[in-house]
């Protein structure tokens, strides 16, 4: 999968994503509007706001963000 696919299915297509990251479930989902986000790492869930930019920059995931693990979880990404 490439990060323009991505973008295109969550911005164009208002799809969530999930993948796995060490061992541990998480997502990105659209929380309202495409300027909220959702971000879920296990049970720990925070709000972004700046749209899916700002979504995907954020070090959430033990401290990495989307951008920076996308190369490891691209093959466990899943749309809902």
């Amino acid at each position: 999968m490439t990060f323009d696919y991505l973008r295109e299915a969550v911005v164009e297509n208002a799809n969530d994503f999930y993948f796995d990251y060490n061992g541990v479930n998480c997502g990105v989902e659209i929380h309202g509007t495409l300027e909220t986000f959702d971000l879920l790492y296990g049970d720990t869930i925070k709000t972004v706001t700046g749209g899916f930019e700002a979504a995907i920059r954020e070090p959430f995931f033990d401290k990495k963000s989307v951008l920076d693990l996308f190369d490891s979880v691209d093959d466990t990404i899943r749309f809902a």
